[in-house]
């Protein structure tokens, strides 16, 4: 496609030369920019190679823009893709987020459920279970010494005993 437009482009400078050439016009001034129109400038055959040389330089600059152009819209497509891949990323990040806090409750629930299944106690029972271990302790030494108090007095008191009956 793009020989095509260099080969009608050589072809219409041609003959725009061509009939600049026929007005006897030797200088044309197009924005500023002046195109001179000699026919001395040289033989044919150099005349050929340097329009050669331009359709060369053209179709290569040509051959550069295309190449930019596909280079943009692949650039294009991997920027969409990113963006894409971001916005799918953000997505599943809220996502996850979300889930995560829930499971965070499902978990403490559970925990605390499970700790009221095994009978686990808390700060507050454990408190109160202490305070009966040392009364209940307190309780228990004093029975303990009643014992051995009573134990050690009714040794004492049947010896006594013993004593009076037999001596």
């Amino acid at each position: 496609m793009s020989v095509s437009i260099v080969f009608s482009l050589s072809q219409f400078f041609d003959l725009v030369e061509k009939f600049l050439k026929r007005l006897k016009i030797s200088k044309i001034s197009i924005m500023g920019l002046e195109f001179a129109i000699d026919e001395d400038k040289g033989s044919i055959d150099e005349r050929i190679k340097k329009i050669e040389i331009a359709k060369q330089n053209l179709l290569d600059g040509l051959s550069a823009i295309e190449e930019l152009e596909k280079e943009a819209e692949k650039n294009k497509s991997e920027l969409r893709d990113a963006l894409l891949k971001l916005s799918e990323l953000k997505n599943d990040r809220t996502n996850l987020e979300a889930e995560l806090n829930s499971l965070k409750q499902i978990i403490s629930s559970d925990v605390s459920a499970f700790q009221t299944l095994a009978g686990v106690p808390t700060k507050k029972e454990k408190r109160k279970e202490r305070i009966i271990g040392f009364i209940s302790g307190i309780i228990a030494s004093i029975i303990a010494a009643g014992i051995v108090w009573g134990i050690v007095w009714g040794i004492v008191w049947g010896v006594t005993k013993i004593k009076q009956y037999y001596f």
